[in-house]
C-alpha cells in the first residue's frame, strides 16, 4: 500500500514512496513496510558509501578499528585485499592507529607519508590513492588496482 498524499513525501525534496504490498499479518501494517523502510535505506546507504569510495572489494574500508573485535577484523580485510600475511596485516593497522585504508596502504609497501598524502589527496578513497601511489611508484608490491 502506499499514501502518495502523505505529508512527509511532500515535505522533502526527492520523495521515496515504496509499495510494500499486503501484509503477512493482516492488520499489522507495520511489519512489511518496516522491513521495506530498512531494506531501502541500507540499500542506499550503501549506494552513497560505494560512490564515496568507501569500499572497496567489497569490504567497507572506511572503518577505524576502536577495540580488539574490530582490530582483528581489520586486519582480516588489509590480509584479503592486500594478499599479506596476517601478522603483516596486524602490524599495518597498528601503525596506522587502526585506519583501514592507510593500513593497506602500508602493507603494499607505501611509506606513511606518501600514503596519508595519497588518502589526503584522494579524499579517502583507497582506490583512487592505491592508483596514484602505484603511478607514483610508491607501492613495493604488485596490486592490481
Amino acid at each position: 500500500m502506499r499514501n502518495l498524499t502523505a505529508p512527509l513525501l511532500q515535505a522533502v525534496d526527492h520523495p521515496i514512496c515504496l509499495r510494500s504490498g499486503p501484509e503477512i499479518v493482516a492488520g499489522s501494517t507495520r511489519l512489511a513496510a518496516g522491513t521495506l523502510q530498512k531494506i531501502a535505506l541500507n540499500t542506499l546507504s550503501t549506494g552513497i558509501m560505494v560512490r564515496l569510495g568507501r569500499v572497496y572489494g567489497g569490504w567497507m574500508v572506511s572503518m577505524r578499528s576502536s577495540n580488539q573485535k574490530l582490530q582483528r577484523r581489520a586486519a582480516a580485510m588489509v590480509a584479503g585485499l592486500c594478499g599479506v600475511t596476517a601478522e603483516m596485516a596486524l602490524q599495518a593497522v597498528e601503525h596506522a592507529e587502526g585506519d583501514v585504508r592507510l593500513a593497506s596502504l602500508l602493507a603494499l609497501g607505501a611509506g606513511a607519508p606518501a600514503a596519508r598524502d595519497a588518502l589526503l589527496a584522494t579524499d579517502g578513497n583507497l582506490r583512487e590513492a592505491l592508483a596514484r601511489l602505484q603511478r607514483d611508484g610508491l607501492l613495493a608490491r604488485d596490486f592490481r588496482v
